[in-house]
């Protein structure tokens, strides 16, 4: 998610996609879009155009499956991987029982 209204939104959005157009990506040791996406904010912060973003992944930053362990767990299950092909996320993947009805129940 981008703040929109963000002063720098402009410039940030024109850095992540220079990275595209020009090619550097390739250059970037992972290519995917998260990874694009957290080097231009680390630049970003680096630089000061930007302050530190917050987290949406709360205390699930610090495990396997920061969606379903986090505060986005509540509404998101985030299907990647062999979760993707198995059509949801296993009670494994939580580091602590969710009492959402979606979770309870979960094998």
């Amino acid at each position: 998610m981008f703040r929109a209204d963000h002063p720098y939104h402009h410039s940030f959005m024109e850095s992540l996609r220079s990275l595209y157009t020009s090619g550097d990506l390739f250059k970037l040791a992972e290519t995917h879009d998260s990874f694009a996406i957290q080097r231009t904010v680390q630049s970003k912060v680096l630089n000061k155009k930007i302050p530190l973003p917050a987290s949406l992944s709360g205390d699930g930053r610090r495990t396997s499956h920061p969606v379903a362990n986090g505060p986005c767990g509540e509404r998101i299950d985030h299907l990647k991987g062999p979760r993707k092909k198995e059509g949801r996320s296993r009670q494994r993947d939580l580091i602590r029982p969710r009492p959402e009805q979606y979770w309870r129940g979960n094998s």
